[in-house]
């Protein structure tokens, strides 16, 4: 590779690293550059709202994982009820951050049926439905 000259007479030695490398008759300059582009990887990137997804697996036997994603800080419950609507469990009742949240539901006291769960946050809510099959 041949070096270029820049407009004040010093050789282009090139990068290394983050920094080019300058020689003119006296000395090396260090010229230093930042690479600002970044990249970031996200699993689930969070959605312009709240959203409640599909438990996994389902049907399920004995437990299943419940995931969420909200996108501002907020007291948040998520709550299991049975086929005729009775509360049955609670599972998540605090405050969260913003972000993506993943729940363990352990069914084994339960009974065979169809169960909801219901996220609650601020004025969001939204309910899924899963089934216990033993």
């Amino acid at each position: 590779m041949e070096s270029e000259i820049d407009s004040v007479g010093r050789t282009d030695l090139g990068f290394f690293g983050y920094a080019r490398y300058l020689l003119d008759k006296d000395s090396v300059y260090q010229n230093i550059t930042v690479d600002l582009s970044t990249s970031v990887k996200d699993e689930k990137p969070l959605q312009n709202g709240f959203k409640v997804y599909q438990n996994y697996p389902n049907p399920f036997n004995p437990s299943t994982i419940i995931s969420y994603s909200i996108p501002v800080y907020s007291q948040v419950t998520l709550k299991v009820f049975d086929s005729l609507g009775r509360e049955v469990l609670t599972l998540v009742n605090q405050e969260q951050k913003a972000g993506n949240y993943k729940v363990t539901f352990n069914a084994s006291g339960f009974s065979s049926g169809i169960y909801f769960y219901k996220l609650t946050s601020g004025r969001y809510t939204q309910t899924r439905k899963m089934i216990l099959l033993k």
